[in-house]
């Protein structure tokens, strides 16, 4: 990433990095949401942290457009 206003360049390395058009299935997948919401409903404990600068879609990736439980 170049930032000309500090004339500087730094580079920053990536485990994952999803499509704007991923869905929120792919996501949960990917990461082990799917498996931990699965054993949430069968009576488990489970925490998802989701972190990250102000209004950068956490909330909107965990819940998505409306609350849905579905298997």
């Amino acid at each position: 990433v170049e930032d000309n206003i500090a004339n500087v360049s730094r580079s920053f390395a990536f485990n994952v990095v999803f499509e704007p058009e991923a869905s929120q299935e792919q996501v949960f997948e990917h990461c082990g949401v799917k498996r931990l919401i699965d054993m949430a409903l069968d009576g488990f404990a489970c925490t998802v942290f989701a972190y990250g600068q102000t209004s950068t879609g956490k909330t909107y990736t965990l819940t998505g457009n409306a609350f849905q439980v579905s298997r």
